[in-house]
């Protein structure tokens, strides 16, 4: 206690964890916890605001997952800032609708992922994502109001990715607004 060094390798359910190590500068380690702040590098994520189309279909720098007659689409309606959105238009029977962006990574390392997402009826539900050979991921249960949603991951490849998908919106529509990617220093 006092002194930066190495995680416990054991965890709170007696699991075997890996030992990692306490890096950073501006941490002190008092009662069994790390104290410190964190601060938030430069954005990796490319068309973030999702602004820069090559088609209605197309957003730059974004591919898509599809799966049935699930589509992805610009949208000038439902905005959170500035002129378009993407919309997932999920098929009835609940297909497949992403959109997804690799970015680079450092393994070992930390990342932010935030965004603002809705759906076109309360109760639907989209993945918010990122891959780094182990998958971080949590379902989030939208509004018809725009909510600022965000994921906390340590990488552990160098070809990480983040998706945002549908996870229960069948016949429904998905919107993604203002998304970032940023590596997080501790």
């Amino acid at each position: 206690d006092g002194a930066i060094g190495s995680t416990e390798t054991t965890g709170p359910n007696s699991e075997l964890c890996p030992s990692l190590s306490w890096d950073g500068s501006t941490y002190a380690v008092s009662g069994n916890k790390a104290y410190g702040s964190a601060t938030l590098g430069s954005e990796l994520v490319s068309n973030a605001g999702l602004e820069s189309w090559t088609s209605s279909t197309d957003a730059d720098s974004w591919g898509e997952v599809l799966g049935g007659t699930s589509t992805i689409n610009r949208d000038n309606t439902n905005v959170h800032g500035g002129s378009y959105a993407a919309r997932a238009d999920i098929d009835a029977s609940n297909n497949h609708g992403a959109i997804r962006q690799v970015i680079y990574t450092n393994v070992n390392d930390w990342y932010f992922m935030s965004g603002w997402y809705r759906s076109s009826n309360d109760g639907l539900s989209m993945l918010i994502q990122a891959n780094s050979a182990v998958d971080w991921w949590y379902a989030q249960v939208l509004t018809t109001t725009y909510a600022n949603y965000f994921l906390a991951y340590r990488s552990s490849n160098t070809n990480g990715f983040i998706q945002l998908h549908k996870n229960s919106a069948g016949g429904g529509s998905l919107y993604d607004e203002d998304i970032s990617g940023k590596p997080i220093t501790l």
